[in-house]
């Protein structure tokens, strides 16, 4: 499971402000990583105590069903995290404001 990709566009997607954020501050990188490994982290454990067969391997679907929930669980991005006045004073206080000055 390609997590981390699928991480990065569900945040490209979902919560554009919050991606631009973490690319601008360097924080993408490390933030997908470190839940990309949330994510490996997470099937682990819903597959602990699925049934096995005789080479030690969960099933197919066992794999599909925990990949789905996983992804259920860390892919749902908030519409903003912020309040429309914290997205004005970022505007006014970022480098390149919508207006320009008079």
């Amino acid at each position: 499971m390609d997590f981390r990709a699928q991480y990065l566009q569900a945040m490209r997607d979902q919560d554009p402000a919050e991606f631009k954020r973490l690319s601008r501050n360097g924080m993408l990188e490390p933030q997908s990583r470190a839940v990309a490994k949330q994510a490996s982290r997470m099937k682990e454990d819903l597959l602990k105590d699925a049934p096995r067969d005789k080479h030690g391997q969960v099933s197919m679907q066992a794999e599909r069903e925990a990949e789905e929930m996983v992804r259920a669980d860390l892919l749902a991005f908030p519409a903003s995290r912020t309040t429309p006045q914290e997205d004005e004073q970022e505007v006014l206080q970022s480098d390149h404001p919508l207006t320009s000055p008079e």
